[in-house]
């Protein structure tokens, strides 16, 4: 029924907005923490033009022309330090919980997850399983959920109580 499809795509579009909701709080603290040291010029060079290839695929995939004289790397300068000082805490993260790969468990539920959004999921599962692409990008995922839960799970906790439309909210961004 309608409100059963409305129920599981609320529920689909909650999880993934608790994840980068938390993700981004985790980061944050993280970064607040740990995050006050230099990066390698070379690192920041690597991340500046990854977001800007990122970037003008997407000018590209909605027809934009004419921004090609913006200075990219000034405007993604800041945001590519930031990334840099994640990575480097993430990668000290990884080694001190000794987490080297993703359960099958997390595997199955980024792909059951996915699967949801279709009309016959038990179909998208088997197709995803049987595409070695596919399945990396669920491993990806699946570590990635996988890893924050962890670091979650030692870091001091605190709840904030607050509504389905506040958690979705992509205001912030």
């Amino acid at each position: 029924t309608l409100r059963q499809d409305l129920r599981k795509d609320m529920s689909r579009e909650l999880r993934r907005a608790l994840f980068e909701k938390n993700r981004e709080i985790l980061f944050n603290g993280l970064l607040e923490k740990y995050g006050d040291f230099e990066v390698p010029a070379k690192s920041v060079k690597q991340e500046v033009d990854r977001f800007v290839n990122n970037y003008k695929n997407k000018l590209k995939m909605y027809g934009a022309k004419g921004l090609n004289n913006l200075n990219f790397d000034a405007i993604f300068h800041d945001k590519a330090i930031r990334s840099v000082r994640i990575s480097v805490i993430i990668r000290k993260l990884i080694k001190q919980l000794d987490f080297k790969k993703e359960s099958e468990e997390y595997v199955d539920q980024e792909i059951n997850a996915y699967s949801t959004a279709f009309e016959d999921p038990s179909d998208v599962v088997k197709f995803v399983r049987g595409d070695a692409k596919m399945m990396d990008t669920f491993r990806s995922l699946a570590f990635e959920r996988e890893l924050v839960e962890k670091i979650l799970a030692v870091a001091k906790e605190s709840e904030e109580e607050k509504s389905f439309y506040d958690i979705v909210s992509r205001q912030d961004r």
